[in-house]
């Protein structure tokens, strides 16, 4: 092979590697950034306290996530934010069925208090 033409093909095989890396690196970051945007959702709902396994989980993924993109792992960190992002939201759901489970055990207690008086005839 001519060397110019080698140099030619080398350079375009490089130019290509690095817009390759790029995209996996970009879309990684941008899952990154969502994970961590959903892993503050899940905080705000009280996820931390309500749904503990759930938000250490995702918290811990997202730790390995940036670990993988400081890597050049840009597919892995990707996966892993990912994973972050659907166990964070999962965490703020569960969190929000436990609060609103509450709010109904103490609105059927008020239900069933104002019954008893009712059939007392007290009030």
């Amino acid at each position: 092979m001519n060397p110019i033409r080698f140099a030619s093909v080398a350079a375009g095989g490089l130019m290509l590697a690095a817009c390759a890396s790029t995209q996996t690196v970009e879309p990684a970051s941008e899952r990154l950034g969502m994970a961590k945007a959903a892993l503050e959702q899940a905080r705000v709902s009280d996820a931390d306290d309500l749904a503990p396994v759930l938000y250490r989980r995702a918290e811990t993924k997202i730790g390995r996530a940036e670990q993988a993109i400081r890597d050049d792992q840009g597919v892995v960190g990707e996966r892993l934010a990912h994973e972050a992002t659907l166990e964070a939201r999962l965490a703020r759901l569960q969190a929000d069925r436990k609060e609103q489970q509450e709010l109904l055990d103490e609105i059927q207690a008020g239900i069933v208090a104002l019954e008893q008086e009712l059939a007392t005839g007290g009030g």
